[in-house]
């Protein structure tokens, strides 16, 4: 008889023998194409699916952001991030709803470290469709398109510092017991994300919601009204500075 060799002391995720991130590191993205669109929709829209601790408007912002990310830690990928502004503790955040990307280790150090909703899905981008007219939508299963987008680009933003800087992102982190006597880890988590943009153009944005299925609620959505809509070229950070609020 002999015992296993390996060592589990290191803060690794599993299998620690080969992760499928670095949990103490700052993930590095280059090469981003962002396209955010943000539109007001009714509360009652949406609020079944933010915590009771977080204030909503009447009629708060939401924010869709198709993301493709051309080189990062975690590999090449396309993104659709799915968030509500809301205010807790008197501080403004986007509240992440749901996250649709097919990147395993991106998915695995979202969720993990730092309570990003990340799910699996597909999100399609199509830059190049014969006009100014970027297009593209997400799929969840693969297949099923969920949500359709648009943006035709209009002139160059100012870089101003500051000018891009959006709210921090708040997540909803839980780790689940495995004793039903034992309730679960639950906070929020602060996160934010350093962005540092070459180029955005504001443009005309707008997107179409395939509602009705029961296993995504999250796109059960009528746009009341646009907010705006944005096209950039970035880089970002993102490193292991958070704040969290147990719950």
């Amino acid at each position: 008889m002999v015992f296993g060799s390996l060592s589990v002391q290191d803060d690794k995720a599993i299998p620690v023998f080969a992760p499928p991130y670095v949990s103490q590191e700052p993930v590095f993205f280059s090469g981003m194409t962002i396209i955010a669109i943000s539109y007001r929709v009714q509360a009652s829209q949406i609020q079944h699916l933010v915590p009771q601790e977080l204030e909503l408007e009447d009629q708060p912002i939401m924010t869709s952001l198709f993301i493709h990310y051309g080189t990062s830690t975690a590999g090449e990928y396309n993104e659709y991030v799915h968030t509500v502004r809301v205010k807790y503790n008197n501080e403004t955040y986007d509240y992440s709803i749901v996250l649709v990307l097919d990147n395993d280790s991106a998915i695995f150090a979202g969720r993990e470290i730092f309570g990003y909703p990340k799910i699996f899905g597909r999100v399609n981008f199509h830059p190049s469709a014969g006009s100014r007219v970027t297009m593209g939508n997400v799929e969840r299963p693969a297949g099923r398109s969920l949500v359709d987008f648009e943006f035709a680009p209009k002139a160059p933003l100012d870089m101003s510092p500051g000018e891009a800087t959006p709210p921090k992102v708040l997540n909803l982190r839980v780790i689940p017991s495995t004793d039903p006597a034992t309730p679960a880890s639950r906070e929020f988590v602060a996160v934010d994300m350093q962005f540092d943009f070459s180029e955005r153009w504001s443009g005309e944005g707008s997107l179409k919601f395939n509602k009705g299925f029961a296993s995504t609620p999250w796109a059960n959505l009528e746009v009341v009204s646009y907010v705006g809509s944005w096209m950039g070229k970035s880089k970002a950070v993102l490193d292991n500075k958070v704040e969290r609020f147990p719950l």
